[in-house]
């Protein structure tokens, strides 16, 4: 069926060239460029948790993405281009508050943090449990987070083939 009227061509090419110049936007954010979700992420030789690093990313540093490769992402970054694990790095650059790479005590929560509204869960959980017990609760798992190394965590992420050991024996 051709098109018949000249509006209706003129509607059709306007939509085909709007559609055209939003692309590259879209790609660009969806595949060319992802997020280190780790401090000191290593880039590595080759796509495979044994490869040696030859570069670092750091925490929510925006990377290139040169290939993919299954699970695996080659990305350039400020200290050199190498292959990263997908589960690693995000497609969005991730919010400050989560900064993983500064150790925050309970005992130090700012004001604003504080005064947000608790979750239905939270909320449930908080009427069950005084504060002494939620505070000791808190210490407790503190110090558990403390007492594990990254060496113990990648240990047993090969152990038990997760994250990016999935299918490596």
């Amino acid at each position: 069926m051709l098109l018949q009227s000249r509006a209706m061509q003129w509607g059709v090419v306007s939509l085909f060239l709007l559609g055209l110049a939003c692309l590259p936007v879209w790609s660009g954010n969806e595949e060319n460029q992802v997020f280190s979700k780790r401090r000191d992420l290593p880039l590595l030789e080759s796509a495979s948790p044994s490869a040696k690093a030859v570069a670092k990313a750091a925490w929510n540093e925006p990377l290139k993405v040169l290939e993919k490769q299954n699970r695996w992402i080659k990305v350039s970054g400020q200290d050199g281009e190498g292959w990263v694990y997908g589960g690693n790095v995000s497609t969005e650059k991730l919010p400050e508050e989560n900064r993983n790479n500064v150790a925050i005590k309970s005992s130090e929560m700012s004001a604003g943090a504080a005064g947000r509204g608790l979750s239905d869960g939270a909320s449930a959980y908080a009427s069950r449990h005084s504060l002494k017990e939620v505070a000791e609760q808190i210490e407790w798992a503190e110090k558990l987070n403390a007492s594990i190394t990254a060496e113990a965590a990648r240990n047993y992420l090969k152990e038990h083939q997760l994250g990016e050991f999935a299918g490596t024996k």
